[in-house]
């Protein structure tokens, strides 16, 4: 009877977990699904579509798109942004954007960036933009902006009486943008000297720009910036800004991944 007891056990054992190394499996593959690097798929330059291909794509995506908002079917206009953008704009933001907007448009040129996400150039009541259509599966999405993903992050480093709160980040198609807080509780003004983010690969992007890379914030003040880089679908892993500290450089780095 023990010994039979064993073997039930031990039985029961091993199926919970075979059960919790398939729940993991799950987890991890919903994950990777839900990611926007998996949606988007790998970088495979900047190539224009044939007339056939930029006419269906435009008519099947952006101009059911415009077709909705025109018909004043909001929700369903929303329903077809990324679930990235959604976590950003809300609905009623949405309906506020184009309410009293004159839609009239036309796509001028759609090219493909990756595996499945196209850039196509639209004149937009008289205004030129840029807008995003996401091939996902049996659906798509647009995004009205190159906005790609926002990742929050609110983690600080509080050092020598300076603290950096490093709110989130912004991931387009060729840009970055870091959005941060620099609270300066020090008796002098303080130099950020510059700042970089860096790939995957190792490599690094710097900052440009008077006042994007370099900025000074006054003694006993809080300064919201944001912090501009040059990408080209990049995914970074890491954020470093520098500040001057008389003849010293002190360097504060934020993992990303």
């Amino acid at each position: 009877m023990i010994e039979k007891r064993k073997k039930i056990l031990t039985t029961l054992a091993i199926i919970l977990l075979v059960l919790i190394f398939i729940l993991i499996s799950l987890q991890k593959f919903a994950d990777e699904e839900s990611d926007i690097r998996a949606k988007i798929g790998q970088d495979v330059g900047s190539s224009t579509l044939s007339i056939n291909e930029f006419v269906l794509l435009s008519e099947r995506t952006i101009g059911v798109f415009f077709k909705y908002l025109r018909e004043n079917r909001i929700e369903e206009a929303y329903s077809l942004l990324s679930p990235e953008y959604r976590e950003v704009v809300t609905f009623e933001n949405f309906q506020d954007s184009f309410s009293n907007m004159e839609l009239t448009y036309e796509v001028k040129n759609i090219s493909r960036r990756t595996e499945n996400m196209y850039v196509a150039s639209v004149e937009l009541s008289g205004e030129n933009c840029e807008m995003l259509i996401i091939m996902n599966g049996d659906r798509f999405y647009v995004v009205p902006e190159p906005f790609i993903k926002y990742i929050p992050i609110n983690n600080s480093i509080s050092k020598d009486g300076v603290k950096y709160t490093l709110i989130g980040y912004q991931i387009n198609v060729d840009s970055c943008i870091i959005d941060m807080t620099i609270t300066n509780n020090k008796k002098q003004d303080i130099s950020i000297l510059g700042s970089n983010i860096k790939k995957p690969s190792g490599y690094t992007i710097q900052a440009e720009g008077e006042g994007n890379a370099t900025f000074a914030v006054p003694a006993g003040e809080t300064k919201d910036v944001e912090i501009f880089f040059k990408t080209s679908l990049d995914f970074p892993v890491e954020f470093e800004i520098d500040r001057e500290d008389n003849e010293k450089i002190r360097m504060y780095k934020f993992r990303l991944d």
